[in-house]
């Protein structure tokens, strides 16, 4: 839990960083005159933008620095670093806990509404309601996890960019 709570924190300490940038710049456009002692400039140059090319990268499971190595070695295993650069998936213990929001994002939007919807409209009835809704509570978990792992770890470096190690050339 404390990971979890550790990983939100820097999340919305990142956000508010970003929302004081927003500001600052808005400040700028909009009105000329800054406050003394602030450089847009240099705020401008010393923001980290989001990297969207790794969320997408682990996405298409491949390694969210290279876009080589694969991720997953199956749908139930997972590789513990890159093949191509060795990146090391894991960052520290406890990490992947945060694929299990993931995981139940992706049952509830991809399995549990469109079921209540189908049911509401009546075009499943409720025994077979019931009994869908207990093996998707059983099996999705079981199937999803370790790609919810996958797209933690391109969430991950999408808002912690500055976190990615830098690859080394082997000699």
């Amino acid at each position: 839990m404390f990971y979890f709570c550790s990983a939100i924190y820097r999340f919305k300490y990142r956000i508010q960083g970003h929302l004081k940038f927003r500001s600052v710049y808005e400040q700028f456009e909009t009105n000329s005159t800054l406050p003394p002692g602030i450089d847009v400039e240099s705020i401008i140059k010393n923001s980290i933008p989001m990297k969207t090319e790794y969320f997408y990268r682990t996405l298409r499971n491949r390694c969210p620095r290279c876009n080589e190595g694969a991720v997953l070695r199956t749908l139930f295993h997972r590789y513990e670093k890159c093949s191509n650069c060795g990146l090391e998936y894991s960052r520290e213990d406890g990490f992947f806990i945060g694929g299990i929001p993931i995981s139940y994002g992706l049952i509830c939007g991809l399995w549990i509404v469109p079921l209540l919807v189908a049911w509401l409209l009546e075009w499943v009835p409720t025994d077979w309601m019931i009994g869908l809704s207990f093996s998707g509570a059983i099996g999705l978990p079981l199937l999803t996890y370790r790609y919810s792992q996958c797209l933690w770890l391109g969430l991950y470096f999408t808002f912690a960019e500055h976190e990615m190690p830098i690859a080394r050339k082997s000699e």
